[in-house]
């Protein structure tokens, strides 16, 4: 996975499902920076497609997820590690 920079051995001993998560996120992390350079491409767009431009971007962003960080016992370690590999 070239956008993570990481080798083929790296990848081929990641859980699958660790994979595909990471696979997911490359779509949301490129419209996260492509956002960020909006303002200096609406100069040469005039300004009638921005708004279209921008939604199309914060649709492939997505919602933040809101995480609330909890203590795990050991059951909960287990499954993680049968979910995850």
């Amino acid at each position: 996975m070239h956008f993570y920079g990481l080798g083929f051995n790296e990848i081929h001993d990641m859980p699958i499902r660790a994979f595909w998560a990471m696979n997911a996120q490359i779509d949301r992390i490129r419209a996260d920076e492509i956002a960020s350079w909006l303002p200096a491409f609406t100069i040469g767009m005039g300004g009638e497609h921005v708004p279209k431009v921008f939604e199309a971007i914060q649709e492939r962003i997505g919602k933040p997820a809101i995480v609330e960080q909890k203590r795990r016992s050991e059951v909960d370690v287990a499954k993680l590690k049968r979910h995850f590999g």
